[in-house]
């Protein structure tokens, strides 16, 4: 899946062609045929951290929890800090979906209450508290 383009330009060129196709198969719930895009820009480019936030959110479409959280994990160590708290409260999210609730809640955790997600994760953090305690 990582091939190498020897061209940089060219890497480039095909990088931003297949994310912009891939963003309008996402855009129109075509979740498949967008990861195989998202993947391809990956190719042409491993470390478009926006890239891998793609293809977790196609994993998440797609029901596959925790390959999503394997893929918003590749993005944090790719993007900007300011861009965390969206991955993680995504990531979060991939727990909570799993039943993994303690990892779930570390995640919640690390989002700054500053946050424009932080109103959700909240409720998602309440949504995971309860089930831990319900034994999950």
């Amino acid at each position: 899946m990582r091939r190498v383009v020897a061209d940089p330009d060219k890497a480039h060129e095909l990088n931003i062609a297949a994310y912009s196709e891939g963003d309008e198969c996402y855009r129109s719930g075509r979740y498949r045929e967008a990861l195989k895009l998202f993947q391809a820009a990956l190719a042409a480019d491993p470390l478009d951290g926006d890239a891998w936030h793609a293809i977790g959110s196609c994993y998440d479409a797609l029901g596959k929890p925790a390959k999503a959280a394997a893929a918003y994990q590749e993005a944090i160590s790719l993007l900007p800090v300011e861009r965390h708290p969206d991955l993680q409260f995504n990531i979060g999210n991939a727990h909570l979906d799993l039943g993994q609730y303690s990892d779930a809640l570390r995640m919640y955790d690390l989002i700054p209450r500053t946050s424009s997600v932080w109103s959700v994760a909240s409720k998602n953090r309440a949504l995971a508290l309860q089930r831990l305690g319900n034994g999950g």
